[in-house]
């Protein structure tokens, strides 16, 4: 029978691990497959575990307390006092509405900080700034991380002089309100007055939904404009700041209604997101009525 089929050799009679698969001895991951599966588990959570700790190091190195959280800074020595300060040159590149503007405040100057233009509003004396709170600390860190291109970047504080020192980017063509007053021809231009009212509505939105939650003073000196002409709103947050200092009667102007009940006998009044969205539409008004 075998020999017909190629000469292949007859199977034994009884095969090798028998008719019950028991004759061999069985392999050691079949007697320890509990084990290794246990194993190969205990691997894969120790390896996704060390992952996450190293990813979470990585991301968050200096995370410290609430408590600890510093003030962004400029200190006063490397602040060069502006518009004596700056050369020729760099005078011949601002606006004539920019630095009229400047010469008529007499809280904002022209400095220059790390070699660039900055804006400084001056708050008096460092005295009230001593003791900052730590939401006054948190408040500071969080405009100077604001990254908008229609609000204006807030550099931080100086509080090692005899005033204390808000710093802000400056902006070449100086606020909408300098522009206007300049009779600058592009501010006429449709294309220009439709760009800046979106811009504007843009900028309050970012601040509406940042933690600040509203602007709470503004008007169109605060609403800067660059060298691209884009608009980019400025001035805002450090309320514990503004309220050291009075209105001007101009600045009742911008204020809404209910801001206006509020006051009272005080001078001092918070804002609001209505109160922003009033004071929009006068700016608004305004560009509008250039024409």
């Amino acid at each position: 029978m075998w020999s017909s089929r190629g000469g292949s050799i007859p199977p034994p009679a009884v095969p090798i691990c028998g008719f019950g698969g028991k004759g061999c001895a069985a392999s050691v991951f079949e007697m320890y497959k509990g084990y290794f599966l246990l194993g190969i588990a205990l691997f894969v959570v120790t390896i996704s575990g060390s992952t996450f700790t190293v990813g979470f190091l990585i991301h968050v190195p200096n995370a410290q307390p609430p408590a600890e959280v510093g003030t962004p800074s400029a200190p006063t020595k490397s602040l060069g006092m502006g518009l004596h300060g700056f050369t020729q040159t760099n005078i011949s590149s601002l606006t004539h509405s920019t630095i009229g503007s400047l010469a008529r405040s007499r809280i904002f100057s022209l400095y220059s900080y790390n070699g660039e233009k900055c804006i400084v509003r001056s708050f008096g004396s460092t005295t009230m700034a001593k003791a900052l709170t730590v939401a006054q600390m948190t408040e500071c860190r969080t405009m100077r991380l604001f990254d908008h291109e229609n609000v204006n970047r807030f550099l931080g504080l100086s509080l090692d002089g005899p005033n204390v020192l808000a710093v802000w980017n400056f902006c070449l063509r100086g606020s909408i309100r300098d522009v206007i007053l300049s009779e600058n021809a592009m501010v006429k231009d449709v294309i220009f007055i439709q760009s800046a009212i979106k811009e504007i509505c843009e900028g309050i939105h970012f601040l509406h939904n940042s933690p600040l939650q509203f602007h709470g003073g503004l008007k169109s000196s605060a609403c800067l404009i660059n060298d691209r002409w884009q608009v980019k709103i400025s001035y805002f947050g450090l309320r514990w700041l503004k309220s050291s200092q009075k209105n001007r009667a101009k600045d009742f102007l911008w204020l809404s209604p209910e801001q206006l009940r509020k006051m009272g006998d005080s001078e001092i009044v918070d804002g609001s997101k209505p109160s922003d969205i009033y004071t929009m539409a006068l700016i608004f008004t305004e560009v509008q009525n250039i024409q």
